[in-house]
């Protein structure tokens, strides 16, 4: 499809619509990760925001990212960066870690106090977060730092598939019961049944105390005391995003506007020009963007390979593998050493530590970017309309279940994939015919 029809293809240039925000406000922006930064600093310049502090939301699992998102703050803004743990259970389907969270979040507002909160997510603890900011009459903002938030166009899509009862009743089975007698023979020994009939009142109680517990359970108590956690808030006063009318039908707000990852950073377009002539990405040269799955590379490779292969032949396209950092080198000497055993000399490995897939299309004469859900096909045509934006995810998946491979990532990826449909610049590609010569 003309990525030119599309209503994101005609957000060229992201300015703010409604009334100009008060640069006196106190802006606390909320985040989680090192990529929400670069989001950060574009919003913030477009808004004139200038008295900023950052949190950056954590748990114990990951000490790392934090620092490294701290680090990435600019300090010549001189900004004030606060780091703030949360439980890892934050997002768990219990009454008890939603209550940690709302009283942990109302804790952390009443210590910053801010005037604007800006958030890039709306979900589980963060809605948490935002019914806290709004019982305080803090105004909420969102902005969007992926295609995440397009979820919502999609009937029936769930970011956190929680066990329901058929579940519970089957772990309260196998948790408690299934190992007694009782329930392996109809007729036992009477010792063993009299020992049972002792023994009852302490397995019903743990019965009872698994099912309390239970998601089942839990959800009903969350209706009644955080809906918003099972349900997402969708209640703001600002929505920033590459084209809010797509998700009007599901979130509300006062004032709306524009808002696109900018790919201006003068030293990643330097890096990225020089990267586009040292492997000579050209008119004829489409970029792949790879993402990291649960699947090991010798699986996975192949299939990619062969559907990369297809849209070679289909339209005359080299093209260049842009590996996720999470894939390593295993990947890439997986992906080298196949490339070599299909004579595949039109498809070729790119060096990891270059700049983002974005900075590569955008500022070279390829064609077209490729990828499974990656966000490089959402954005990168909108800064460059004459780009195609193709996803094989669809193909992917007819080739994995061909191979009998299902998993819980086939079935994530497949809702990622139906995100994009939301997308109208992007199009599926279908192998039809096309097969690689092996």
């Amino acid at each position: 499809m003309d990525s030119l029809s599309s209503p994101l293809a005609r957000a060229e240039t992201p300015a703010p619509v409604g009334s100009s925000p008060r640069v006196e406000q106190k802006a606390v922006f909320v985040v989680t990760q090192i990529n929400h930064i670069d989001r950060v600093h574009q919003l913030a310049d477009q808004l004139g925001l200038t008295d900023v502090e950052v949190v950056i939301v954590f748990t114990k699992k990951n000490m790392s990212m934090p620092l490294r998102t701290q680090a990435a703050v600019d300090p010549r803004r001189g900004w004030r960066v606060r780091l703030h743990e949360i439980h890892v259970d934050a997002n768990k389907l219990s009454l008890a870690a939603a209550e940690r969270s709302y009283t942990n979040y109302q804790r952390l507002l009443d210590e910053v106090k801010p005037d604007k909160l800006l958030v890039c997510s709306y979900e589980r603890h963060y809605a948490l977060l935002l019914q806290a900011a709004t019982e305080r009459g803090i105004e909420t903002v969102y902005f969007e730092e992926g295609t995440s938030v397009y979820k919502s166009r999609i009937k029936g899509y769930e970011t956190f598939r929680d066990p329901d009862w058929k579940h519970s009743i089957f772990d309260i089975y196998n948790s408690v019961w299934a190992d007694q007698p009782i329930f392996r023979f109809v007729f036992y020994p009477i010792y063993v049944a009299l020992k049972q009939l002792y023994d009852t009142p302490r397995l019903v109680y743990r019965s009872v105390e698994k099912l309390y517990r239970s998601s089942a359970w839990q959800r009903r108590l969350l209706k009644r005391r955080f809906p918003a956690f099972l349900n997402s808030w969708t209640s703001f006063d600002e929505f920033y995003g590459a084209e809010p009318s797509l998700v009007e039908d599901h979130f509300s707000w006062k004032h709306s506007g524009k808002f696109l990852p900018q790919y201006v950073n003068e030293e990643e377009i330097d890096r990225a020009k020089a990267a586009i002539e040292a492997y000579d990405i050209d008119s004829n040269t489409a970029i792949f963007c790879s993402q990291p799955m649960s699947i090991l590379p010798a699986t996975i490779a192949p299939i990619m390979l062969q559907l990369l292969n297809g849209l070679t032949i289909r339209f005359g396209y080299r093209i260049a593998i842009k590996l996720h950092p999470r894939e390593g080198s295993g990947a890439a000497a997986v992906y080298s050493k196949l490339l070599v055993s299909y004579g595949l000399d039109n498809i070729f490995i790119l060096p990891p530590n270059l700049p983002a897939a974005e900075y590569l299309a955008i500022y070279s004469e390829s064609p077209a970017v490729v990828s499974m859900s990656s966000s490089v096909l959402v954005y990168a045509p909108i800064h460059k309309p004459s780009l195609k934006a193709i996803s094989v995810g669809d193909a992917l998946l007819h080739e994995l279940a061909k191979s009998k491979i299902k998993n819980q990532q086939t079935a994530q990826l497949k809702n990622y994939i139906r995100i994009l449909d939301v997308i109208p610049h992007i199009e599926q590609y279908d192998p039809g015919e096309a097969h690689p010569s092996r």
